[in-house]
């Protein structure tokens, strides 16, 4: 191994477009620790290099072609069908026949290396190769695309009968449906992956099982299965997960873990059982822990919006919120923060329902109220953990609100949820769990709520003209945006929409110009939906002393808002008003998403 690990470092230095010094580096620090691990993979993970140069690196140190890209349609899928293409060969080799030139078959490979792999290949599908250099994420997303098509076509072969699930239960341990069921549970997590969903739902009708997936906040169908498979699907997916396959009288849950292409993914599992004998209803939430966004700066957040989120989590202590509804996005945002903050001279502790994400260097504890270990449990001992930063799931009842404000009194930072329609609410909210109000205005530092609304996708997105009447809608009529161009800089900024570009488009508005904006069209890439992703929009209120005022005469939300706004704060949606105006998303998905904002 070592050998070679020297003969790929050598040939991708001659190519000259890799720091020869981080070369050596990493080539070192792999015949040191005498792993198995794979130079031009190293070198990805430490950042020194990216997968596109290694491989232009790659095909000209070894004489070959290179392929950036992968035409999925083009893959010899049916070719693979009847030879019974071995899937994990493709992936222990990091190859994948591509296309037909000629009589050559094309074959995609991430290591020239591999000789011994490609002699293998040939003569299990029994055609001369042409080996051509494709970045190995490429090639590992157009396998996993080949491989689910493929599973998918097969469906599960049904015999035409349409028994109930109790009559079959002998028919289906003695059948031999088991291969059938493993690689149709497989593909569906692989086919789950492809289209981004967060969930899946497996539901049982009258004569077959429905599976939807849920993508950027909306279910769609996406297969449909005869009902008489259902007791082998749910039996396969809870013995992935840990359940007990012998209960389908009770609610359970679970969790799955796996690795596809080279990426950790955890499924989260809960099963219920439906009335009229129907059997068991699936929904699996998928944890995809390498595309989480634990960065604040890619989370959507206004230029002057996320420079107040940074002074605010780097404070000593204090207590920071984040409000909304589930699904929202809050926990992803408490991640974020936390990893803006995370370093080795700081103690950071967690208590969740359930931990969703491993965050390296954070100790993280797992709610269980069965044994009496709730969120109030936890804080308590964290305070004899020599904390300095504290998150707390959320904070739902008084005990945990009193905790959480002690900690803060005493030096520490608390980040936590709270369940209110807007950032203002979170004040009232406390004072309704009967925290007093001076520990209020004196621990809360800001609360930040926040909606997710669909990102347009950039392949198909159509420009088109506004009038007057459409910016009304979104609160932003001719004179409040001559209000906004015109306004003092007060302590959330120095201008309107969070210092974005958006804010010069205001000044059209204030004039009466009329402003463009984009829609959803639709196309292969976004699957028909016009948008691709979801994003944030943002409410931060800061406790400035209007508001702390406010707070100690045990102000109603109205009260605080109304001071808020008038201090600079930007609504949910004004901060989505500024996401159409740049061409994120649309109107239409701002007033969906505010309907609740007075």
């Amino acid at each position: 191994m070592q050998q070679n690990v020297r003969f790929i470092g050598e040939i991708l230095k001659r190519a000259g477009t890799i720091d020869p010094e981080a070369i050596d580096e990493i080539v070192s620090t792999l015949e040191r620790e005498g792993r198995g691990a794979k130079l031009p993979d190293a070198l990805v993970r430490s950042g020194k290099s990216d997968e596109e140069t290694i491989a232009q690196a790659l095909g000209e140190g070894f004489g070959l072609r290179v392929q950036l890209e992968v035409a999925n349609d083009k893959i010899p899928r049916e070719m693979l069908t009847e030879r019974a293409f071995d899937f994990g060969f493709a992936r222990s080799h990091q190859m994948l026949p591509l296309y037909f030139a000629g009589d050559m078959l094309v074959v995609g490979v991430a290591d020239p290396l591999d000789t011994w792999g490609l002699d293998d290949l040939r003569e299990r599908m029994g055609f001369e190769l042409e080996p051509v250099v494709v970045p190995a994420t490429k090639l590992m997303d157009a396998l996993s695309w080949t491989q689910t098509q493929i599973e998918r076509a097969g469906h599960l072969q049904d015999d035409g009968q349409n028994s109930e699930p109790d009559e079959i239960r002998q028919e289906i341990l003695e059948s031999d449906d088991d291969a059938q069921i493993i690689r149709w549970v497989n593909s569906l997590f692989v086919e789950a992956l492809k289209d981004r969903a967060t969930d899946i739902h497996v539901q049982p009708d009258d004569n077959q099982v429905t599976v939807r997936f849920r993508v950027d906040g909306d279910l769609r169908e996406v297969r449909t299965t005869p009902r008489r498979f259902l007791p082998a699907i749910v039996a396969r997916i809870k013995v992935l997960s840990g359940l007990n396959i012998a209960e389908k009288r009770l609610p359970q849950d679970g969790r799955y873990g796996f690795k596809m292409g080279g990426k950790n993914v955890d499924i989260r599992v809960s099963t219920i059982p439906i009335g009229n004998d129907r059997g068991e209803r699936v929904v699996m939430r998928i944890l995809n822990k390498s595309s989480i966004q634990l960065s604040l700066t890619d989370l959507g957040f206004a230029p002057d919006r996320l420079a107040l989120m940074y002074s605010l989590i780097e404070q000593p202590h204090g207590i920071v919120l984040v409000t909304g509804p589930t699904g929202s996005g809050k926990t992803t945002t408490l991640y974020a923060c936390l990893n803006r903050i995370n370093r080795a001279d700081l103690n950071i502790l967690t208590a969740e329902d359930p931990i969703e994400y491993d965050l390296r260097g954070i100790s993280q504890m797992q709610v269980n109220s069965k044994i009496g270990l709730t969120f109030a449990s936890c804080l308590r001992a964290f305070l004899r953990q020599d904390p300095d930063v504290i998150m707390v799931g959320e904070i739902r009842d008084k005990e945990t609100a009193e905790i959480a404000v002690q900690a803060s009194l005493t030096g520490h930072l608390v980040l936590s949820t709270i369940h209110t329609n807007d950032s203002a609410g979170a004040l009232p909210r406390l004072a309704e769990m009967g925290i007093e109000s001076f520990h209020i205005a004196s621990t809360l530092q800001a609360a930040l709520a926040q909606r997710l609304v669909r990102v347009l996708c950039s392949h198909c997105k159509e420009r088109h003209m506004t009038s007057e009447q459409d910016w009304a809608r979104l609160g932003l009529d001719r004179s409040r945006a001559l209000t906004r161009v015109t306004k003092a800089p007060t302590k959330y900024g120095s201008s309107a929409f969070g210092g974005s570009p958006a804010g010069h488009l205001l000044q059209d508005l204030a004039e009466g110009r009329r402003v463009p904006a984009y829609r959803a069209v639709g196309c292969p890439k976004c699957q028909g939906t016009g948008f691709m992703g979801r994003t944030g929009i943002y409410e931060l209120l800061l406790v400035t002393d209007a508001v702390r005022g406010l707070t100690l005469k045990s102000a109603d939300s109205v009260t605080i808002r109304r001071a808020g706004i008038e201090e600079g704060m930007d609504t949910l949606r004004d901060d989505g008003a500024r996401k159409v105006l740049e061409g994120i998303t649309t109107i239409e998905e701002v007033l969906a998403a505010t309907q609740d904002e007075h």
